[in-house]
Formats: C-alpha cells, sequence, structure tokens
C-alpha cells in the first residue's frame, strides 16, 4: 500500500509537524488562525476572505452547522495563504481553477494523510469515526477515503506494470 502525497499535500504535513498538530484533535481553528495570522467573523452571509490595511479576514457563514463552518474555514484559509487578487476581477477558467485548488486544501488541511494512516482504513464505519474525530462532514470523509483509495489504487497499478530490472539489465 503506497500513497503518493501531492505538493499541497506535503507542505501541510510539514506545517503541521511544525506546529506540533499531530492528531485531529490537534486541527483547532483558532490555533491556525493564529498562526497564519488571520481574524475569523462569523455572520449570516456567504463564506469569503478579504484583505484590507494588511489584515486578513475570513467571513464564515453563521447560518451553516459547526462541521460545515469548518469547511469552510480551510477553503478559505487556502485563499488567504496562496491566492492573490480578488477573484471579481479573474477570468472565469482561472477562478475555476483557485477554487479547485481552495477545495482540495481543504479536504488535505481538514483531513491530512498523516493523521488519517494512524487510523484501521479497514474499519467499516471509519466515515462515521473519521467525521466525528476531525469535526467535517460525512460526504468530506467520504470524498477524502476515495480519493486515497484512487491514489494507491494507482500507484499499485504504475509499480505492478513495471518491468522487472535484473541487475540494471532488461
Amino acid at each position: 500500500m503506497f500513497y503518493n502525497l501531492t505538493r499541497m499535500e506535503k507542505w501541510i504535513t510539514k506545517e503541521y509537524v511544525k506546529h506540533n498538530i499531530a492528531s485531529a484533535s490537534d486541527i483547532d481553528l483558532d490555533k491556525l488562525s493564529s498562526i497564519y495570522n488571520v481574524i475569523v467573523w462569523k455572520m449570516p452571509m456567504e463564506p469569503r476572505y478579504d484583505i484590507y490595511n494588511k489584515k486578513r479576514f475570513i467571513c464564515i457563514d453563521s447560518r451553516s452547522s459547526p462541521v460545515k463552518q469548518r469547511e469552510q474555514f480551510f477553503h478559505e484559509l487556502c485563499h488567504v495563504i496562496f491566492h492573490v487578487g480578488h477573484q471579481s476581477k479573474m477570468n472565469e477558467p482561472f477562478r475555476q481553477m483557485l477554487e479547485w485548488e481552495a477545495d482540495n486544501f481543504m479536504m488535505y488541511a481538514a483531513l491530512p494523510y498523516f493523521i488519517i494512516k494512524q487510523y484501521d482504513l479497514t474499519c467499516d464505519y471509519l466515515i462515521h469515526v473519521l467525521s466525528n474525530e476531525f469535526q467535517v462532514t460525512k460526504a468530506l470523509c467520504a470524498k477524502r477515503l476515495q480519493q486515497i483509495k484512487n491514489r494507491i489504487q494507482n500507484n499499485s497499478n504504475l509499480v505492478a506494470e513495471r518491468p522487472l530490472v535484473y541487475n540494471g539489465l532488461n
């Protein structure tokens, strides 16, 4: 079983380890807000981020459930850390690419592989366990676990398709 981390996952793992985040309970939004110098507001509006007078803000939809708010936080945190400019002034394909990246960041940061692999991945009720421990939706857990399974399967297929090499000769 081999899982190859993406660059984004490697970055998140490095950051989490640097800040002593080693378990689901360590993934604390207040701690992350402090680390990345972000002010978080909860208001009855669509989630968004903004930078004003060199201060970074994330607005979370107060009408959403706590688990959805957590997912919104990670999505917007990606924009704050990695993206520059206002999406309203960007062309649609570029904006869509940034949204795709923020969605992936959200999955990786909310459910990092280096922590997930500590669980019994064959457990019949793993989605329920991860949803409770990582405080995210079951839908996000299912999507992340499927992504991990697919990547492991793809890596297994790549290894199986490699020709055998003996003493450097084929």
